[in-house]
């Protein structure tokens, strides 16, 4: 009986998140922009953001671009409405907010 279920839980984490898809620093840096929405789902899983400090952030995802003392990542190129952006707010060195927005062209 418990290997029935063992079985049923690991074929369900096997089809929600194809491993691909699972967030880890090395494949962050290592994924290009255009394609980092993919890893989204698992780190904002694995990750509270708010309160942390810059350096904890940069460990797990970089430098990422400065925006009017914030800071954004690319996760997605779309033609037609721009980037679609991690857009990470800083207050004293602590995230505030961590939000996924849309930058316009």
């Amino acid at each position: 009986m418990w290997l029935i279920i063992e079985i049923i839980c690991l074929v369900h984490v096997a089809i929600i998140v194809p491993r691909d898809r699972v967030f880890t620093p090395e494949k962050w840096a290592h994924t290009p922009d255009s394609m980092r929405h993919k890893l989204m789902w698992s780190f904002q899983r694995q990750y509270q953001l708010e309160g942390m400090v810059r350096k904890e952030v940069e460990k797990l995802l970089g430098q990422g671009d400065d925006v009017q003392g914030s800071v954004e990542y690319k996760l997605e190129d779309d033609w037609l409405g721009g980037w679609r952006v991690y857009h990470i707010e800083y207050k004293q060195d602590r995230v505030i907010r961590a939000k996924e927005t849309w930058q316009d062209w």
